[in-house]
């Protein structure tokens, strides 16, 4: 078995949109369709943001396109480089504990290091103890002191007076 990470084209944007809607569906997350395309259009024209790979898989001759991994960049004073962050990783269900995702961390972790990236971290959800062990048998360490908080930033009201 080999897995290629494919750069979305307009061709198999549709097969990404559909991974994409899998993910919230699996997640349980709200999915809007116009949103999510919008987002993925920006990520995937805008480099220095991040970047998004469709996984195919070639078993026995046959490609077959099954997850994607979505990556946004940041940058940490505490390892005082840019870091690569794990938006989001989906594999089709009938494709998982197969080996595949030993294969992609790898070759998104040297893909990262040809960035000049030279750190990776994700969020994993708690009660997902199988991903937790899958992504601690790759190397990845919880960061027990740290707790990932969240806000969504709603537009102020008009009568607040910003200052700059």
């Amino acid at each position: 078995m080999n897995v290629s990470l494919l750069t979305p084209t307009p061709a198999n944007f549709p097969t990404l949109m559909n991974l994409v809607e899998k993910f919230f569906e699996h997640e349980v997350l709200a999915y809007e369709a116009a949103k999510i395309q919008k987002a993925l259009d920006l990520l995937i024209n805008s480099p220095a943001m991040g970047k998004v790979w469709l996984i195919e898989v070639n078993k026995d001759g046959k490609n077959t396109v099954v997850g994607h991994i979505a990556l946004s960049y940041s940058f940490s004073l505490e390892l005082a480089s840019r870091v690569a962050i794990v938006d989001q990783f989906y594999l089709d269900p009938d494709w998982r504990s197969q080996g595949v995702g030993t294969l992609v961390i790898p070759a998104v972790e040297a893909a990262l290091r040809e960035e000049g990236i030279d750190a990776l971290s994700m969020e994993v959800n708690i009660g997902n103890a199988g991903a937790r062990r899958f992504y601690e048998r790759m190397g990845y360490v919880p960061r027990r002191q740290h707790c990932i908080m969240a806000k969504t930033i709603t537009v102020p009201s008009p009568d607040l007076d910003m200052v700059s």
